[in-house]
């Protein structure tokens, strides 16, 4: 009978991890996703300020909004990650001028509780055939002169 041979392939693939799923932090510069968010931004774009970025003073702060998005990939997986944020910038950018906000500061990586905060990088999810990004950011007034 051929299940033992078998059952000890699938044992194996269990023990090397061959089927579990892969949940790992792809860090990756901010400096392409700013380059394409330009090319769309246009004039009068609510400013981003990425981590600890020093920002004009703060009159009020209105909502910390948190957004998520996930994709496909199947070798791709840099550019599939910038693209996601991308939609996700945008998608802060788009919140923020429905609430009468200035600029989104403090943006950081989030993903399931965690953080990155980052002037320079973002954090995107890696699975065996999905990517995933959440991003956090505070919609604010500046104080005005």
């Amino acid at each position: 009978m051929k299940v033992v041979p078998a059952l000890a392939l699938v044992s194996a693939l269990l023990v090397s991890g061959g089927v579990l799923a892969k949940n790992v932090a792809g860090i990756y510069p901010l400096q392409p996703v700013l380059f394409e968010l330009s090319k769309t931004a246009g004039e009068g774009a609510v400013p981003l300020y990425f981590g600890k970025q020093p920002t004009p003073d703060i009159a009020e702060r209105l909502k910390v909004e948190t957004v998520t998005l996930s994709g496909t990939h199947r070798d791709h997986q840099q550019e599939v990650c910038e693209k996601i944020a991308v939609r996700l910038l945008t998608d802060l950018r788009q919140r923020a001028r429905e609430l009468g906000a200035d600029a989104v500061v403090n943006i950081r990586s989030t993903y399931n509780g965690g953080g990155l905060s980052s002037e320079t990088d973002f954090e995107c999810r890696l699975g065996n055939v999905k990517v995933a990004i959440e991003l956090s950011g505070e919609l604010v007034k500046f104080k005005k002169n």
